[in-house]
C-alpha cells in the first residue's frame, strides 16, 4: 500500500526540491489516502502538483502506479522519457 503523499515526498527528495509553495489538484486529504500501488491497474487518483522547482504527476507502467516529475521552469535540465520504467 501507497499514496500519493509520500510518493511525491520522495519524489522531491530525490531531486532536492522543497515542495515550498506546494499546490495539487487533489485536497490535502485525498494525497494521504492509501491505495494498491502495485502491477495491475490504475489505482490512484489522477493529479498534478506544483511546488515552487517543479511539477508532480502520476505515472503509469503496467499498472504499477509511480509518481515523477519535471522542472516547472524552463531550464538546460532535459527530462528522460516519462514511462514509469
Amino acid at each position: 500500500m501507497a499514496n500519493w503523499r509520500q510518493m511525491i515526498n520522495q519524489e522531491a527528495a530525490k531531486h532536492g526540491d522543497s515542495l515550498d509553495g506546494f499546490v495539487c489538484t487533489l485536497p490535502n486529504e485525498e494525497l494521504w489516502v492509501n491505495f494498491d500501488d502495485s502491477y495491475g491497474g490504475d489505482n490512484g487518483k489522477p493529479f498534478v502538483a506544483w511546488s515552487n522547482g517543479r511539477v508532480y504527476f502520476p505515472v503509469n507502467y503496467d499498472g504499477l502506479d509511480t509518481v515523477e516529475s519535471v522542472p516547472r521552469h524552463p531550464c538546460e535540465t532535459v527530462p528522460r522519457h516519462i514511462c514509469g520504467g
